[in-house]
């Protein structure tokens, strides 16, 4: 079950799009950068998901200004970093949203606040220091199976 999906299907471009509707898609290929796996491609001026890439898409629907996309988790669990961080800085420059902080050498932090559960942080961390906090919670609309 995808939990992550693009709740447009209008084909008109920018601002034409914002003419009628506040949450359409304006094609700004936001969300196709914000893909790491390249999981999403522009075509006809809406975004095509491949979800057979692996990807989880949170951060291309963070990155959406017009907020197309359709998020079915209402709480997504947090990055925790623990005392097994030597410091070496890879999170804090992956992080596609700043959430993580510190210094080179030192034990990171997470600003819970800004971190969107998104998971970028895990596979890079070399000590394996990063876990997720925190049960996914659903919206009604859709309960996993």
């Amino acid at each position: 079950v995808h939990k992550i999906y693009l709740a447009c299907a209008n084909h008109d471009h920018g601002t034409k799009v914002k003419k009628y509707c506040t949450v359409g898609c304006t094609a700004c290929t936001l969300c196709v950068g914000a893909s790491p796996a390249g999981a999403i491609a522009m075509q006809d001026n809406l975004p095509v998901l491949d979800y057979g890439r692996q990807e989880n898409f949170v951060v291309a629907a963070h990155k959406c200004p017009s907020n197309c996309f359709v998020d079915l988790v209402r709480a997504r669990p947090k990055v925790n970093i623990d005392v097994k961080c030597n410091g070496c800085g890879v999170c804090l420059s992956i992080c596609p949203v700043g959430a993580i902080g510190g210094q080179k050498g030192q034990r990171h932090v997470v600003d819970k606040e800004r971190c969107i559960g998104c998971g970028v942080c895990l596979n890079v961390c070399a000590p394996r220091a990063i876990a997720l906090w925190g049960g996914l919670v659903y919206s009604n609309a859709q309960q996993p199976r």
